[in-house]
């Protein structure tokens, strides 16, 4: 005999009651498929991973926030080594409008001159607490990071003060909540 998974139960209070008949293991086994239900239906993610130039200038992605949502994380992973000249910046921002920085304030996530090592990550949720020696992001003051319709998150890294040595690649993930 089964039981149909019900995502609704899922943020009710917990009662061995809800399956009569059942023992307790199994109470649980059910509640917890219920709980992963409700949790995978409410978070959703996506990214984009490019490589970069090295001139100096801004490279925009387009990403689309889907509607009914609320931006609640991003994350940068650096694939590549960034190669800094010795004034070389590394700016990254979000907006509802190309070069707006009103999502995710523009933020210098590498010292000047500092090299971002390959497989680093940035965590905006995380603060800096993964690796200190990058800037943590932060959502811009007043963002409005909700959404009943679809629209586009315009995201950039903008190189300045001097050319990177290299081209980097990087992915960025935007993880949204469903309402």
């Amino acid at each position: 005999m089964s039981v149909t998974v019900d995502k609704h139960r899922a943020i009710e209070k917990f009662n061995y009651d809800d399956f009569p008949g059942r023992n307790d293991m199994q109470t649980v086994e059910f509640r917890l498929s219920d709980i992963a239900l409700y949790l995978k239906d409410g978070i959703s993610s996506t990214q984009q991973t490019l490589t970069y130039p090295a001139e100096q200038g801004e490279t925009v992605q387009i990403f689309e926030q889907p509607a009914n949502s609320i931006i609640n994380d991003v994350v940068i992973r650096f694939g590549s080594l960034v190669d800094a000249d010795t004034s070389s910046t590394l700016t990254f921002d979000i907006g509802l409008t190309s070069g707006a920085a009103d999502i995710v304030a523009a933020t210098q996530v590498n010292t000047t001159s500092g090299d971002i090592s390959a497989n680093k990550a940035l965590i905006l949720s995380a603060g800096n607490k993964i690796d200190p020696s990058l800037t943590a992001l932060a959502f811009a003051a007043d963002a409005t990071l909700a959404t009943t319709t679809a629209r586009d998150l315009f995201v950039s890294f903008t190189i300045g003060g001097a050319d990177l040595l290299a081209t980097f690649n990087a992915t960025i993930q935007i993880h949204y909540t469903r309402f």
